[in-house]
C-alpha cells in the first residue's frame, strides 16, 4: 500500500521501483496507471487486505417485494 501524503491519495500496488530524488514509481493495481510519488508512505499490507482493496465494490440488487 502506498500513501501520497500530499493529496492522501492510497494506491495498492506489488511492486515499487525507487526513483531519483527519492520518489517512487509503481503500477497502481486498482486503475492500472503508472505513478510516481516525491514523498510517499509504503507500508506492507496482507494478501488478503490487497485481494479486498482492489477489488471493486458492486451494489447489491435492490429487493423486489411482492404482495
Amino acid at each position: 500500500m502506498v500513501k501520497d501524503p500530499s493529496s492522501e491519495k492510497t494506491y495498492y500496488t506489488q511492486k515499487i521501483k525507487d526513483k531519483k530524488e527519492g520518489a517512487v514509481n509503481f503500477k497502481d493495481a486498482v486503475t492500472g496507471s503508472e505513478v510516481t510519488i516525491q514523498n510517499s508512505e509504503v507500508t506492507r499490507i496482507k494478501k488478503d487486505e490487497f485481494k479486498k482493496a482492489i477489488t471493486p465494490v458492486t451494489e447489491a440488487a435492490p429487493e423486489v417485494k411482492t404482495e
